[in-house]
């Protein structure tokens, strides 16, 4: 294993052999781009948070975790000399909810690819640093600002206001916008569970390509066709389906919520394994490509019953191994 303060040979965050203060300052101005863009051009936020810790990652991987973290610091401040005009709330704003946990989260892919923990552990690693990292952010912001980012009550008002000209209408669609409202808040936290695992999931692959492509340290991983979930996965599914269940029957109001967000973060993992089956099948069709292209444009056109399937078809590969070879009993 590489000591943190020894740079890894063959590969740099610049072409050639840069110096150390060369990468420091690409590393912080690439970060603090990288958040001045969430910040002005909010529909480029989520793009911005898989690329942004990557910048922090490779400059630990080359150079070490103190280096990283010091570019991160000043990368921090130049973000808020750019947004401060726009306030004190907006430079919270800008450093709890975005670049403390992703740059917290890039120098932890840093650590991991520097210690070659394997995909999984890597993977398993980060996504619980991000947790941790956002966790801790979003309570000091509350602290500070009173507003909890976790709160559905925020969304609730926000959906007031995008339909509210709709709901107003009396037209036909104020029942399924009302249900989607109130659908919504209900899984809000499972949707913000959902989303930063993704996120950070997107972040490992493309910090993981980046170092591929510079000749850097990378895990090896298996092929997305062979994505795979072990069969006691599938008591996360019970938990959620038995919190449903007693919460009506036993008035725990807060169970039942609680399930239900379970049941549907549980429910984006299996659609992540359905799709790997998917693919891996699709890929053993010999030829048929017009069959393979009309099977999923089938599933994309018509999601509420694609995506049933592929979550069902997740299941079932974690219990019974759909892509077991035919005659192979174990």
């Amino acid at each position: 294993m590489r000591s943190f303060g020894a740079p890894v040979k063959g590969w740099s965050l610049v072409s050639g052999e840069a110096e150390k203060l060369r990468d420091y300052v690409l590393c912080a101005l690439w970060t603090a781009a990288c958040g001045i863009v969430a910040i002005y051009l909010p529909p480029l936020s989520l793009p911005v948070s898989i690329v942004l810790p990557s910048f922090p990652a490779l400059l630990t991987v080359r150079r070490n975790v103190l280096t990283a973290l010091t570019a991160l610091i000043a990368a921090a401040i130049l973000v808020g000399l750019v947004v401060a005009p726009q306030g004190a709330g907006m430079v919270w704003q800008a450093e709890l909810l975005l670049m403390m946990p992703a740059g917290l989260s890039g120098l932890l892919l840093g650590l991991v690819f520097k210690n070659r923990l394997g995909a999984t552990r890597g993977m398993l690693t980060v996504l619980a640093g991000q947790f941790l990292f956002t966790g801790a952010a979003w309570t000091w912001y509350w602290g500070i600002s009173g507003y909890n980012p976790l709160s559905s009550a925020g969304l609730q008002t926000a959906l007031n206001q995008a339909l509210g000209s709709y709901l107003n209408t009396g037209s036909a669609l104020t029942p399924t916008l009302n249900n989607f409202s109130h659908l919504m808040v209900f899984l809000w936290p499972g949707i913000q569970v959902a989303g930063l695992a993704a996120q950070i999931g997107a972040a490992y692959l493309w910090t993981r390509y980046r170092l591929a492509r510079t000749g850097g340290p990378v895990p090896v991983m298996l092929p997305f066709g062979q994505w795979h979930l072990p069969w006691y996965s599938i008591w996360s599914l019970i938990a959620g389906l038995g919190l449903v269940l007693a919460g009506p029957q036993f008035g725990w109001p807060a169970a039942y919520r609680l399930g239900g967000n379970l049941l549907y973060v549980v429910a984006q993992v299996y659609l992540v394994v359905g799709i790997s089956v998917l693919v891996f099948h699709l890929r053993r069709l010999p030829g048929m490509k017009v069959l393979k292209v009309l099977l999923v444009l089938a599933l994309v056109i018509d999601p509420q019953v694609g995506a049933p399937l592929l979550i069902v078809a997740g299941v079932l590969d974690s219990i019974v191994n759909l892509r077991r070879k035919p005659g192979k009993t174990s």
